[in-house]
């Protein structure tokens, strides 16, 4: 009987699983694609309760055009016989750059871009209606000669 007992624990303590940790993040939805520069999209949301808080995170990233590293003089063509000088690129500010996101019936909420690098925007929202609809958009207003690309959209716990 005894024996029993103590086969019974110990297939009790095996097949338990261990607990979860607090500080993994539940991530109901992950976004399926991207966006350029210049224009608009609408994700669907899924597993989205109404009710609850959650955490939009957002990465962006910004690149320069390329810079020739032939050198040319006007009307001559490129220079022969010696090697032309790199052509250095003014420094640029991103400035002007304005993406922004809707959430459900929510105001816009601005999103950071990074220039040469990813920018991870966290933008917290209490979602008022089931699967919100999460809308991004360039609202640039001139056009600036900067490549964008917005993606990685996740909803996550808080």
């Amino acid at each position: 009987m005894r024996a029993m007992l103590m086969l019974g624990l110990a297939l009790a303590l095996v097949t338990t699983a261990p607990p979860a940790p607090e500080d993994v993040r539940r991530i109901p939805w992950v976004s399926p694609g991207q966006l350029r520069s210049g224009g608009g999209r609408t994700f669907v949301t899924r597993n989205v309760k109404a009710g609850h808080g959650y955490v939009l995170l957002v990465r962006a990233r910004c690149a320069l055009p390329r810079v020739s590293k032939r050198s040319f003089r006007p009307g001559r063509g490129p220079h022969r016989g010696r090697r032309g000088r790199k052509s250095r690129q003014p420094p640029v500010q991103a400035f002007g750059l304005d993406f922004k996101a809707y959430v459900g019936s929510f105001p816009r909420m601005s999103l950071d871009v990074g220039l040469d690098r990813s920018e991870t925007t966290r933008l917290p929202f209490w979602a008022s209606e089931e699967n919100p609809l999460i809308r991004v958009q360039d609202e640039t207003l001139a056009r600036v000669n900067v490549r964008c690309t917005v993606g990685d959209l996740e909803v996550t716990d808080p």
